[in-house]
This record gives structure tokens, sequence and C-alpha cells, in this order.
């Protein structure tokens, strides 16, 4: 049976998805692996949680979970599960249900759809492909904590300052050339340092263009992101992408519980890894998309 879930349930169901999370072969790109964690990015979801979650029981028994978040101005919605304890047929049984489930409360208008996960959760790679899903390129999440971070004294990053909004056309041209079709336009990067949901900071190229930028926030876990690093190719080699992750560290870890900045790499940026590791970035997990539309 698939259900709505209670406001009162959020500690059982956040407790049966750091269980499942906390296996490699069930774990999803887009939730932790702590329960108050898991808690504070259930509660964080628009449109609520209790509204658009779903969960499965078999009698008294929860056997799966799944949660959906969207949004209008991108087109996408991310699917973030399913979990579901059982193993093989069952499992995706169970799991195509709660899928279904969580698609019926996306708006029709939004047809792009995403599941993602560790590259050891075949459970999710046979879903996505009993549905016809492309897959992605294999992403990598790193992090670093404000102890590393400390170390970056030396690091200049005065050439930075808050993005305004005479910078969106030059930030705009870098992100859309670099993320396309990513899951925040340059709009709502902007739109965040101004309304104090972002850090995004840029680097004048002297005639009223972007030489490079970075963007993060903070998310309802409490640990900090780094979404965007972009440097313009006229303008490589001047240290500029070391310069803007200083900039964004320095801004948010200060205001992150957990004192703590992660990202995320496409495997095809070698040269981007590279500096991270070289920064003290920690390998966390390696994991793969699954989209309801070609690449």
């Amino acid at each position: 049976m698939i259900t709505s879930p209670a406001a009162d349930e959020l500690a059982e169901v956040a407790a049966f998805i750091v269980a499942q999370q906390r296996r490699p072969d069930r774990n999803v790109a887009y939730l932790g692996t702590e329960p108050e964690g898991v808690a504070a990015e259930l509660e964080g979801l628009e449109p609520a949680w209790t509204t658009t979650a779903r969960i499965a029981w078999e009698g008294d028994r929860l056997v799966g979970a799944v949660a959906v978040e969207w949004d209008d101005e991108v087109g996408r919605s991310w699917i973030m599960g399913p979990w579901v304890i059982h193993d093989g047929d069952r499992w995706l049984a169970v799991a195509g249900e709660l899928l279904d489930a969580a698609l019926a409360q996306v708006p029709p208008a939004i047809t792009r759809h995403e599941l993602s996960g560790d590259v050891a959760n075949q459970h999710l790679a046979e879903l996505a492909a009993a549905r016809g899903w492309s897959t992605t390129e294999v992403n990598h999440a790193l992090s670093v904590d404000e102890a590393i971070v400390a170390g970056w004294d030396d690091i200049d990053v005065t050439a930075l300052r808050p993005a305004t909004p005479d910078d969106l056309e030059g930030i705009r041209g870098l992100h859309d050339t670099e993320f396309p079709g990513t899951y925040a336009t340059a709009d709502q990067l902007v739109a965040g340092q101004h309304d104090g949901t972002r850090t995004t900071l840029v680097v004048p190229d002297g005639t009223g263009g972007v030489a490079a930028y970075a963007s993060g926030h903070l998310q309802d876990d409490g640990e900090a992101c780094l979404d965007f690093v972009v440097v313009h190719p006229d303008h490589h080699g001047r240290g500029l992408g070391r310069q803007a992750i200083a900039a964004v560290a320095r801004d948010l870890l200060p205001r992150s519980p957990l004192r703590r900045m992660s990202l995320t790499v496409q495997d095809h940026r070698a040269p981007a890894r590279g500096l991270y590791e070289r920064l003290g970035f920690r390998p966390e997990v390696s994991f793969v998309g699954y989209r309801s539309w070609e690449q």
C-alpha cells in the first residue's frame, strides 16, 4: 500500500531512508546519511514533503519511500529514491509503484525527471532502464572541512565581489556554455545573491564582462555546497578558479553548522577535479544520473 506520510512520521521515515542510504547499493545522490540531516532535507522540500513524498507499507511494516521536488522555472523534477528494502523483482515492482506515485505529484507541464544514485546502486539503474531513461556520465562528490580551508590563507580573494544584476549576461554566457540545462539558471544565481539564499561572486574582466564566477549555498542539512565555478577561457592560468573556490568557502563555512563544504564534478573535468584535490577536497562518492529525456 502506498500512502502519503504524516508529519509525525518524519523521524520514522528519515530513519528508514538513512538505513538505506548507508548502503552504497541503495544510496541516492540527493540526501545524506545522518538522521538529523535527512530529516532537515525532507522538511526543506518544496512543495512540502508531506504532500509530495510517498511511502510503501506491507501491513504495518514500512518497506519503501520516495520524495520529489521540482522547479517550474527550470522545468525539471528530481526524484529522491525510491528506497525499497527488497531485492530483485520485488524491489523493481515496489520501486516502480513509488516512482509512479511521485511523478503523479509533479505538474503535467514538467516532463523532464531525474533519478540519481551511487554507481553501486544497480537497483536504480535497472529501474531507469525499465523506463527507457538515459544515463548521464559519472559525477564525483568531494568535500572539505573548515580546518583544511583555514590553510588557504595564502589565497588572495580580493578580485572577487558579489554578483549584481549588471553581471547577469556575463554570467549567463559562461553558465549556459559550461552547464547547459543544469538545475539552476544564471538568473537564479544572481537573484540568490540578492535575496541571501546564495553566495554568487564574480571577477570582473575590466571591460564590463565577467572573467570568472562561482556560486554556492547552504543546504537544509547545514552543509555548504559549492555548485558552480567557471573561468572564462581568456582568463585561464591566472589562478581565478582557486580564488573563486576560496572566496565562496570563506563566505559559506562560517554559516555552516557542519563546517563542511561539498561539491560535485563531472568525470570528464579532470583538471577541475585535480584542482579540488590539490586544495584538500576528499572524494566521498561517485554517482550517476538517469533522465527521462535524451541529453
